[in-house]
């Protein structure tokens, strides 16, 4: 498995965990349950190659709404 699918993986399953998100611009959003040494250690904050397309930007508010932890 190559080192770009593990990642993907991850950041995937952060975000499903509520311990990630994007802003409207591609920024990410970290949860404040998340400690500086793990956020080192997982590499965050990251930011998308590109800002979100209007529909993208409407499912991730949504999900920021939801999901994202403290």
């Amino acid at each position: 498995m190559a080192k770009q699918d593990l990642t993907a993986d991850l950041l995937d399953a952060l975000f499903d965990a509520g311990l990630i998100s994007f802003d409207g611009v591609g920024d990410m959003l970290v949860a404040g349950v998340l400690s500086v040494e793990e956020r080192l250690h997982l590499g965050l904050p990251a930011k998308l190659h590109r800002s979100p397309s209007s529909k993208l930007d409407d499912y991730l508010e949504y999900r920021r709404n939801q999901n994202l932890l403290g």
